[in-house]
């Protein structure tokens, strides 16, 4: 509540002053992945990580601005051995985090789920569509994750990436409903 005062305030503050302000930011902190989605282009890109003295530099600069959080997405984040270490750098500013992942590492990276004021899941359909758009097992790995993520009452949503494979009604009513089971909600 506090902080959505907080919001509240700065962007009523941003209006009244014109003075604008990034509010949120997103950051790629990395180009891995241990996914080889059919639609992304990130194992092909430099595979070359910013490092913690850019990545914390930059959040400073923008926390200097007014954000007010920052969502760290790849490739897929929880690669980065200093993810925890990023997310600590940013939480001790004061400012929300949240993550984009594929769900794979969560079980494991459990520690660094905690630290997240919101999490976020891929998910692209029921296990034959998300198989078709990013791997065998993949829809296995992602609703384990959504499970842990609701039994540790860790706030979390789902993401849904759009393809030739899912824009039926049939998979956005399995997404709506998985969702609405986990108590969550689904971007599209």
């Amino acid at each position: 509540t506090i902080k959505k005062i907080s919001v509240g305030s700065k962007v009523i503050l941003s209006r009244l002053t014109g003075h604008s302000f990034p509010l949120s930011v997103l950051i790629a902190i990395t180009n891995r992945c241990n996914f080889r989605c059919k639609y992304c282009n990130y194992p092909y890109r430099d595979p070359r990580n910013p490092s913690f003295e850019q990545l914390t530099k930059l959040i400073r600069e923008f926390v200097n601005l007014g954000t007010l959080r920052f969502s760290f997405q790849g490739g897929e984040p929880l690669l980065r051995p200093d993810i925890k270490d990023i997310l600590l750098f940013t939480k001790n500013l004061g400012v929300a985090t949240s993550m984009i992942s594929n769900g794979k590492l969560v079980p494991e990276r459990l520690d660094v789920i905690r630290l997240l004021d919101e999490a976020c899941i891929s998910l692209d359909g029921p296990e034959e569509v998300m198989e078709a758009n990013r791997g065998i097992n993949t829809f296995q790995w992602a609703a384990e994750a959504c499970r842990i993520l609701k039994e540790e009452g860790i706030h979390f949503h789902l993401n849904c990436v759009l393809t030739k494979n899912n824009t039926n009604v049939e998979t956005v009513r399995f997404l709506l409903e998985f969702a609405k089971k986990h108590g969550t909600r689904c971007v599209f």
